[in-house]
């Protein structure tokens, strides 16, 4: 009877190690959303991208209503998936400074996301506030921000808690609140994130990006210089910055944030160069321009590795693909399944929340989709065991 009470727990132990993870993804709601076509069955968190902030509270798009709907119809069916509305963004950040600026205009914003929330029987929010140093590109700036969003988060909080006890919601089903997490050091070096994750369930890392952030954040045209974009770790042919997922997890980690509430972001797209030089096949070599078109990864699959010059290489430091045609010169950094089970084992490994791909509809018939999702369900047997 002992044998079979101890292996009863321990599979349930394993059970929920394997439920722990989440699986998030990133919708846009520019267009009208198709229900049928989102592989709900794969995720536990979807986020509704984006609504504006404007004049102090939270603006509707027309689309906002039908799409919402047609999610609500998959939560009836999948009663694990979460769905969350993202707050702001690139264009809809602009009236974040001003609206957090005083407590009644805290109160307002607040209380205009509630009536979104409740309106639309949504799961929860995330606050993304897309900020640009000293108000650039129209995005407002004032030097309390990230005090005044501390604030803001905890208006928040304690209204969420109080309409889950109205709604009956138990602890683990209370409205979530999340927000993203910029993988620019001097957006963390300011920030008072170490004050105001007591009120997050969850940061949603932007590990993504690195090379095109960086060299422009640093002064150089981010269309000079070839790189991985979403690396695990820094490669060796990276003589400068050496920017990667683990030093940003690690910088969060140092600024005391508990990992359990950290989100690692993997790109379903490439971010690309042309007439790359041929040094280390094209990786971190000067480049002429910046490739525009379509980067999602079904077109890379579709377009680039079916060319027969083109072949994809593996950084064995960094942990990330990335392919390079020498007859033209083209250069793309990509992520891939190969890639996408190394980053759920570090998720695994750092015993982080989960992860969320952006955007899911750039996957070629879940080919990302699915290692990324079987890679946060996977069943890690106790230390004992080994």
């Amino acid at each position: 009877m002992k044998i079979i009470l101890t292996t009863l727990l321990l599979f349930s132990c394993l059970v929920l190690q394997a439920q722990r993870f989440k699986v998030g993804a990133y919708l846009s709601g520019d267009s009208l959303v198709v229900a049928e076509r989102i592989p709900a069955k794969k995720i536990t968190q979807l986020y509704y991208t984006f609504v504006s902030v404007e004049k102090g509270q939270v603006v509707s798009r027309a689309t906002d209503s039908i799409n919402l709907a047609q999610l609500n119809t998959l939560k009836a069916i999948h009663h694990t998936l979460n769905v969350l509305v993202s707050i702001g963004g690139p264009m809809g950040s602009a009236g974040f400074s001003e609206a957090v600026g005083s407590d009644s205009s805290r109160e307002k914003l607040a209380l205009s996301i509630l009536s979104y929330l409740k309106k639309n029987s949504l799961d929860g929010i995330e606050i993304h506030w897309t900020q640009k140093a000293r108000g650039m590109f129209g995005n407002a700036f004032n030097g309390k921000d990230q005090h005044n969003l501390v604030l803001l988060l905890q208006t928040l909080r304690e209204k969420l808690n109080a309409q889950s006890k109205l709604d009956g919601r138990k602890k683990k089903q209370s409205y979530l609140l999340c927000m993203n997490g910029s993988s620019k050091r001097q957006y963390l070096f300011r920030s008072e994130l170490n004050v105001a994750h007591q009120y997050l369930d969850y940061i949603n890392l932007e590990t993504f990006d690195y090379k095109v952030e960086i060299l422009n954040a640093g002064g150089v045209s981010s269309t000079q210089v070839t790189g991985h974009h979403s690396n695990l770790f820094s490669s060796r042919s990276d003589s400068w910055m050496r920017l990667c997922v683990n030093r940003t997890v690690q910088e969060y980690l140092n600024h005391r944030i508990p990992s359990r509430k950290l989100m690692m972001g993997i790109p379903f797209y490439g971010q690309g160069w042309s007439n790359a030089y041929e040094d280390v096949n094209g990786l971190y070599q000067w480049a002429e321009n910046r490739l525009t078109g379509d980067l999602s990864y079904k077109n890379i699959v579709a377009t680039y590795l079916t060319q027969p010059d083109c072949i994809s290489y593996w950084d064995k430091q960094a942990k990330v693909p990335y392919l390079y045609n020498q007859k033209n010169g083209t250069f793309i950094s990509y992520d891939n399944k190969k890639s996408i089970r190394k980053k759920t084992r570090y998720v695994h490994r750092h015993r982080m929340a989960g992860a969320f791909c952006v955007d899911y509809r750039q996957d070629d018939h879940n080919t990302l989709l699915k290692p990324m999702r079987r890679g946060l369900r996977r069943i890690r047997l106790p230390f004992i065991f080994f």
